[in-house]
């Protein structure tokens, strides 16, 4: 999720996932809006788990607090930094491990309800802790990273990985792909799960073959799709669907702001094809003919 929507979180629940990530790190929202997701997420009986905007003590301990189960620590690169994000994430026990600031009034202590004990002891045993590899660096630590205790998952940031390795994102590049190969192998001599993310397929076909990539390499834990990505997705193939059929009655040309002409008027069925808004309205954006012109008398983009 990177677009603040409660409803959406428990959608996610009620469609039957088992888990939702909260990506605070890319997304548009802040605490508040984070806490309502996680609060979404439990009455939809779905695990909410908190991609934090830096691997800061801080960042981690307002996740959990919050009533996160899980949180994904973004760009680790060496141990000392996964340490440090381990230790966050957990309570001071009697080995004298942990570093989570204790608070019996937080919202996932049930606001003082809970027997604290208990609790801390709870979390400690149940909260889950990916570390985000999203770098080269990342990668050629990675052996020395999983020797640290209390790591449950390695998060691939392939987009990143890519990025930084001059591919753009694309994660299919031979150099990309030999680079996650590696890090699947230390996953695997560490015995840890990946935690993959699916982007690239667009149909059910090209979604099932990219799952069986991830899960062939050693991913346990998968996002299926971001909320931006499947709206956009959504409304895209429903508009192409509506001007396909009115072209084919009318003729009219079937253009958009990427590819071919855009009509210079209105399509002669007088129809306006839009998206609406919550409350049932018509979005403002997307209510105007393409290739009107402003009142400037200069045509609009």
């Amino acid at each position: 999720m990177q677009t603040y929507s409660p409803e959406i979180v428990e959608m996610v629940g009620y469609a039957g996932y088992d888990h939702v990530m909260i990506d605070w790190e890319h997304g548009s929202f802040g605490t508040d809006a984070v806490v309502s997701m996680i609060r979404a997420a439990q009455v939809a009986h779905v695990t909410p788990i908190v991609r934090i905007p830096s691997n800061d003590e801080v960042w981690i301990k307002r996740a959990l607090d919050a009533g996160a189960l899980g949180v994904v620590v973004p760009h680790i690169a060496s141990r000392e930094q996964a340490e440090a994000a381990v230790e966050a994430a957990r309570y001071a026990d009697d080995s004298g491990a942990g570093s989570r600031g204790a608070c019996p009034s937080v919202r996932a202590a049930e606001h003082m309800a809970s027997d604290w004990r208990a609790f801390a002891q709870w979390s400690n045993e149940n909260v889950f802790v990916a570390v985000a590899i999203e770098s080269q660096a990342g990668a050629a630590a990675l052996d020395e990273i999983l020797g640290v205790p209390g790591i449950d998952a390695v998060f691939l940031g392939t987009f990143d990985l890519a990025h930084e390795m001059g591919h753009y994102g694309d994660n299919r590049a031979p150099e990309v792909a030999s680079e996650i190969d590696s890090i699947a192998a230390s996953a695997r001599r560490a015995s840890t799960p990946l935690f993959a993310t699916l982007y690239r397929g667009r149909t059910p076909e090209e979604s099932r073959d990219e799952l069986d990539h991830w899960t062939n390499l050693g991913a346990r834990v998968v996002n299926t799709v971001s909320d931006r990505r499947l709206v956009l997705q959504g409304l895209g193939e429903r508009l192409g669907l509506l001007r396909a059929d009115r072209s084919a009655v009318s003729g009219v040309p079937t253009g958009g702001r990427r590819g071919g002409a855009a009509p210079s008027a209105p399509p002669a069925s007088g129809v306006l094809l839009s998206s609406t808004t919550r409350n049932g309205h018509a979005s403002t954006d997307s209510i105007k003919w393409e290739g009107r012109s402003d009142r400037h008398g200069k045509k609009k983009r």
